[in-house]
């Protein structure tokens, strides 16, 4: 396996371990607020009001 990091410092291992511990960081935040964008926007095609019948129904008879 081909192996390409950008060494932060003498070591490449190291700050590859560090940048996949970053981007798998990264991804969950990503994640979550994706998740409560798209909790919050099916949130708003839902009706706010409430429609309220007071005094009598009409019969069928």
């Amino acid at each position: 396996m081909v192996h390409l990091s950008a060494s932060w410092g003498t070591d490449g291992r190291g700050a590859a371990i560090m940048t996949a511990i970053l981007c798998v960081a990264l991804t969950i935040i990503f994640g979550i607020e994706t998740f409560l964008k798209l909790k919050a926007w099916r949130g708003e095609n839902e009706p706010s009001s409430i429609v309220i019948t007071t005094g009598a129904q009409p019969s069928h008879s």
